[in-house]
């Protein structure tokens, strides 16, 4: 049996719903920690939450916030970068790994512990790439994600003024920046946006890996338009989305709730032709119902 060597940590500003998809399916993959910095201290789930034995519940208070070193009323970014900050100082795993309510991570053909632990002791972090979830035009009960493309892909999967926008983020809306496994106990280490730097603004050694490499974080964050027309305010105010796109979606809100919602289309929803293209070329992922933890 593997070692548990790593956590878990991420801010909620999401539905009770997420939580508990997020808290139910890293507890499967075996995470020994679970971090969760509530941005509403009196979020009803934390009582339901709570009971989990291996999740921390941190709240936002004023308090909390003035422990971690900054106020309650600075913005979004900064909060959840010293949050986590102070989730990483205090985790007791060998590894801690960070990402949004959103996300979840998939795993191909080994364990997450045998992944991290077959790294070698000069690489500090691995970076996990990002897909996000696509939509067919009827409803659909398996969820398929669009895995990072190269350019020449992308020109071809969306094509127009979408396809020259999204060409250097592999045809990802949201930051095209994986997601960080990092090394616990690194003495200075700073989080800007979740990525890790050393002391003094430094990079540390970080290895990406995909799919190829057995693993992909699935991003749920579009996974239905109310949902995310609820929550663009806040995404495009906390700078969720790649430069171009933060601007295209800015005017789209500007306008009627139409050309919204066909650009919501445009970017997760796919017809038979463009999945089957997109399979065949290697860049759907389909998840099987079970995954290794």
């Amino acid at each position: 049996m593997s070692v548990i060597n790593w956590s878990v940590a991420t801010v909620v500003r999401d539905s009770p719903e997420a939580v508990r998809r997020f808290v139910s399916w890293y507890l499967g993959l075996g995470a020994r920690e679970i971090f969760l910095v509530f941005e509403n201290p009196y979020d009803l789930v934390i009582g339901e939450i709570a009971r989990q034995p291996r999740v921390h519940i941190l709240r936002g208070t004023p308090a909390f916030w003035q422990h971690v070193g900054v106020q309650a009323k600075d913005n979004a970014t900064t909060r959840q970068d010293h949050a986590l900050r102070y989730a990483y100082s205090i985790c007791q795993t060998p590894w801690l790994f960070l990402c949004s309510l959103d996300e979840l991570l998939m795993l191909r053909d080994q364990r997450f512990a045998q992944l991290l632990v077959a790294q070698p002791d000069e690489v500090r972090a691995v970076l996990v790439q990002t897909a996000e979830r696509v939509f067919g035009l009827k409803d659909e009960t398996e969820p398929c994600f669009r895995l990072p493309m190269p350019p020449a892909e992308v020109v071809k999967s969306f094509g127009g003024d979408l396809g020259g926008i999204l060409i250097h983020s592999g045809g990802r809306a949201t930051r095209s920046v994986g997601r960080p496994a990092i090394r616990t106990g690194i003495p200075g280490l700073k989080l800007r946006e979740a990525m890790p730097f050393a002391r003094n603004g430094r990079a540390i050694a970080v290895r990406e890996i995909g799919w190829q490499a057995g693993a992909v974080v699935m991003n749920h964050h579009a996974d239905r338009y109310e949902d995310w027309l609820a929550r663009l305010p806040t995404r495009l105010a906390e700078g969720v989305y790649i430069t171009p796109l933060q601007s295209r979606l800015s005017q789209a809100m500007n306008g009627d709730d139409t050309a919204l919602r066909q650009l919501w289309r445009d970017l997760y929803q796919v017809n038979a032709k463009q999945r089957a293209a997109l399979a065949k070329r290697g860049y759907l992922l389909t998840p099987a119902e079970k995954t290794l933890g």
